[in-house]
């Protein structure tokens, strides 16, 4: 799930997809995998939420205490974050919750049925991936 994130991050759509199909391949649902890959990517979009907050507000931040208000503690983690978040950049990183809500959504109604599922997952992960143009 990390080789998934790190490939979003990155904008390789196409890495992001092996790893999800290796995954899906070894057994694992859509319903399972959604949770694991959203974990990091939901505390990327609320530093990017707490950013947007203090900058409304007039407020300076600094990235290292925007990611410890998104539960990033741990200095290696905090290192991985920041750069998955510079990769992102602001654009993508703002869908970032949006996004996640709505795949949440879908994979528990409208795209729950077998095949549904996997389509709903792997055209997140693209848009997730997408590079800003």
């Amino acid at each position: 799930v990390w080789q998934i994130t790190d490939a979003i991050a990155a904008g390789d759509a196409a890495e992001a997809l092996r790893q999800v199909d290796k995954l899906m391949s070894g057994g694992q649902r859509p319903i399972a995998l959604l949770p694991q890959i959203a974990w990091s990517l939901r505390r990327l979009g609320m530093a990017t939420a707490v950013v947007e907050h203090r900058e409304r507000l007039g407020r300076r931040w600094q990235l290292e205490e925007a990611l410890a208000s998104a539960g990033v503690h741990r200095p290696s983690d905090a290192k991985r974050a920041s750069s998955q978040l510079k990769a992102l950049g602001r654009p993508r990183a703002k869908q970032l919750l949006p996004w996640l809500l709505d795949a949440d959504l879908r994979l528990k109604g409208t795209h729950s049925a077998d095949g549904r599922d996997r389509f709903m997952l792997e055209q997140l992960v693209i848009k997730l991936a997408k590079t800003a143009s």
